[in-house]
């Protein structure tokens, strides 16, 4: 992760953390990994920072993903109650991350959506 100065108004304790039980992705949609939790959740930022989500080989074959150009990020939206996409800014070389950039802390997982 990747903080900018002046994103934060003042100190606060990140956390980042596994989720274990996290909501149900969309419909049609194929986890790929794991469920990640930043906090603390809802905590907005004055600037976007980029966080880079961890990508395995093993994770990518046990989704079946043939070509990295397949995978989405999401976040979770309490308000909503559902997941939304985000753009993703770059797959590392090596495809083991994904970066994007968001100006919240909440759940983020990589996936592949809308599987027919």
């Amino acid at each position: 992760m990747q903080i900018p100065p002046g994103a934060l108004k003042r100190d606060c304790t990140i956390s980042i953390g596994d989720v274990t039980n996290p909501p149900a992705l969309p419909r049609l949609t194929r986890a790929v990994g794991r469920v990640i939790e930043f906090g603390p959740s809802g905590r907005i930022f004055a600037a976007p920072l980029v966080i880079r989500l961890p990508c395995t080989a093993a994770a990518l074959k046990q989704a079946r993903v043939a070509d990295t150009a397949e995978l989405a990020v999401f976040y979770y939206d309490p308000s909503l109650l559902a997941w939304v996409e985000v753009e993703i800014d770059s797959i590392g070389p090596d495809n083991r991350t994904v970066s994007f950039q968001t100006s919240h802390f909440s759940m983020y997982t990589i996936a592949v959506p809308r599987i027919y």
